[in-house]
């Protein structure tokens, strides 16, 4: 789709103890973490997958302690 501008990583960081962590050109941001849950930033939530479940939740950044412990955490390292 011609309206659609192309996205490119514009940095990234390996943090071997969680996966890799990056940031588009379009501002947005996500994480690939180590046990395959993927989170990608979406306006002011995060679109969590969690691949292992074969789940998708939208997550809300202002509701980070009403998730589980794993989620919580892995909120706060995209944060």
């Amino acid at each position: 789709n011609p309206s659609i501008p192309p996205t490119w990583i514009l940095g990234y960081r390996f943090v071997s103890k969680y996966g890799m962590f990056y940031k588009l050109t379009n501002g947005r941001f996500g994480a690939c973490f180590n046990d395959n849950d993927i989170m990608i930033t979406y306006n002011n939530d995060i679109l969590l997958i969690k691949r292992k479940l074969k789940t998708k939740a939208i997550v809300k950044f202002n509701e980070i302690n009403s998730y589980d412990r794993d989620t919580e955490k892995k909120m706060l390292l995209v944060k």
